[in-house]
């Protein structure tokens, strides 16, 4: 039995003939399947009944409060929907998180207070808190990311960690700090404040953080200013899980995370390629653009071809002036450049053919490698965004030459080189345009 068990996991299967077991790898389990059965099982557990006798329920409650915010009743829906696409996000991106990491995000997503004995709120602790005006430290909100912790212990656990790296509450937009800022006095801002923070008086606009935000504004701050910061930092989170899903184009949701394009990249790329659709011509096109810039080293805006340059003898030079071939992204003798889902059907991937006779060339793009590209397509430096994304896609670089040399020994093409040799020079034209122009050389 324990050799059935390990080749059920090696061969990463559930069944196997003859043998009266089922295996479940929880690790191949997607967090969004597994993450809102562990909510349901917490927030209908019949203990929670008892909350129905006790009079803080109606007094302000934080526990409860939150308990309802994650439930993802119609008025609150999005905040269980965003957390659930985060983790998404993360099993995406090579980030697994283990249930019991899940569990705990549940627990202090309810009970978490920096004031509170460990961390954690107990009923017992509940009415101090509501009396002394600090409710709004046990914002949900807050809590997801672990902020009711010391910088260490959330650095030290998983969950947070991982939550963390897409630095809600520190990026944020000049669109939405205007809002929070100078919304209750702007006019033109007026009607977004009332509807994104005068309608929260429970964790927006309570008394500190208008308090604070007064005083802000009349220059007459008192006290450290990096507390007004971080009940900034609170609101841009806050926001992050609220904002009605009819603003998250005009505000740009995803602006709130250090991955832009994440929003895309899960409802565009993933969930499209699930339901057995192609992703849209426009998203690859851009990821051929971003990779042709890495490729090249110019800022070429070439997108119907895959660009293959070297710099004569180094495929991995940060500039690449001699071109050895374009692969077209459209379907061309052999020749095709798409993005699909990788042979296990779990995870993206950019797919580079080359002809009916040789394996295809697979990109695993991964959230933070299509961040890279999507930047690095709309402008931004190659190497500026990440060194390892940049690295790994010159590696996949070398695998296309490697492919394409392959081909050329089936094909049976070789270059005649006794009296002279034929050099082909990247040249780009004012639109950004790349193409090759020969050089011969006598020998």
């Amino acid at each position: 039995m324990r050799q059935v068990i390990e080749d059920l996991l090696v061969e990463d299967l559930r069944e196997k003939e003859g043998f009266y077991v089922r295996f479940y790898n929880l690790s191949r389990q997607s967090a969004a399947i597994i993450f809102p059965r562990i909510l349901d099982a917490v927030l209908k557990h019949p203990g929670w009944q008892v909350c129905d006798r006790c009079p803080q329920q109606n007094l302000g409650c934080p526990i409860w409060e939150n308990k309802l915010r994650l439930e993802g009743s119609e008025a609150n829906r999005t905040t269980r929907e965003r957390l659930t696409d985060l983790l998404e996000l993360c099993e995406l991106n090579e980030m697994h998180l283990p249930v019991r990491q899940l569990l705990l995000l549940v627990a202090n997503s309810l009970l978490g207070h920096p004031d509170a004995k460990d961390k954690l709120l107990t009923c017992q602790q509940v009415p101090k808190i509501v009396e002394l005006g600090k409710t709004s430290l046990a914002s949900i909100y807050r809590n997801i990311f672990g902020e009711n912790f010391s910088g260490r212990r959330r650095e030290s656990t998983a969950v947070f960690k991982v939550l963390r790296s897409f630095c809600i509450g520190t990026e944020t937009s000049n669109q939405i700090d205007n809002i929070l800022i100078f919304g209750a006095d702007d006019p033109e801002l007026q009607p977004y404040y009332q509807q994104l923070v005068l309608s929260d008086p429970y964790y927006g606009a309570d008394a500190n953080y208008q308090a604070q935000q007064r005083a802000y504004l009349e220059g007459e701050f008192v006290g450290n200013r990096s507390d007004f910061l971080s009940v900034l930092q609170s609101q841009r989170q806050r926001l992050f899980f609220t904002l009605p899903n009819d603003r998250v184009a005009d505000l740009s949701l995803w602006n709130l995370t250090v991955f832009q394009y994440a929003g895309e990249y899960l409802s565009d790329v993933y969930r499209v390629l699930k339901e057995g659709k192609k992703v849209s011509k426009q998203i690859l096109v851009r990821i051929v653009r971003g990779l042709n810039r890495i490729f090249t080293g110019f800022l070429v805006n070439n997108q119907d071809e895959l660009i293959l340059a070297t710099s004569g003898s180094y495929s991995q030079a940060k500039i690449s002036r001699v071109y050895e071939e374009s692969i077209s992204v459209t379907k061309k003798r052999g020749e095709s450049v798409s993005i699909e889902l990788d042979k296990n059907q779990r995870q993206a991937s950019l797919i580079v053919h080359l002809s009916p006779k040789l394996e295809a060339i697979y990109l695993n793009l991964t959230l933070t490698r299509y961040e890279y590209l999507s930047r690095v397509a709309e402008g931004s430096l190659p190497s500026s965004f990440s060194q390892e994304c940049y690295e790994d896609v010159l590696a996949f670089k070398t695998q296309v030459l490697k492919q394409l040399a392959n081909r050329k020994q089936l094909e049976g093409e070789e270059e005649d080189t006794e009296y002279s040799m034929n050099i082909r020079l990247l040249e780009v034209n004012n639109d950004g345009i790349a193409s090759p122009r020969s050089l011969e050389i006598y020998l």
